[in-house]
């Protein structure tokens, strides 16, 4: 089962708060091995990439993904300002010139190509981060799907 699925049937079922909060610790715990600028810049290069999987973004939604990014327990260990600000610059570019804000993005992201534990890491935070509005759609799977292969990882197993 992908880590998405997991999560899905976690939050599905009313009792799995302690699987979910599980879940959720020990993706933090897979995080601080990455405490490092390249994994705060990869992580939200990724997220920018699956807000935007759809094409477009909208201010609201970006002030909720920074909202989202402040307040998350998993991202704490690193500085929310920090992530807002790399957040934020990596949509921008993605707005601005699609085709430059994709090599930045997947420069960040390919940083990991060969790592195998990183980029499990990183996917799963993708994963993680798309799906924390409760919409995990076909236009941010594919997103994870193209980052995975970028990274030579198997997509299935985080979808």
């Amino acid at each position: 089962m992908g880590f998405f699925s997991e999560m899905r049937a976690l939050a599905a079922d009313v009792g799995a708060a302690t699987g979910l909060t599980d879940l959720k610790n020990s993706l933090k715990t897979k995080m601080q091995r990455y405490l490092n600028d390249d994994f705060a810049e990869a992580s939200m290069a990724l997220l920018a990439w699956v807000t935007m999987a759809d094409g477009e973004v909208d201010a609201a939604e970006v002030e909720t993904v920074v909202r989202f990014i402040d307040g998350d327990e998993t991202l704490s260990i690193f500085d929310s300002s920090d992530l807002q600000a790399r957040f934020r610059k990596h949509v921008k570019a993605l707005q601005e010139d699609d085709m430059f804000g994709l090599v930045n993005v997947k420069k960040a992201i390919s940083k990991y190509k060969g790592d195998a534990e990183a980029a499990s890491t990183l996917l799963t935070v993708g994963v993680y981060l798309g799906g924390s509005d409760g919409d995990f759609d076909e236009s941010e799977q594919e997103v994870i799907r193209k980052a995975a292969l970028l990274l030579g990882e198997d997509p299935e197993v985080y979808l």
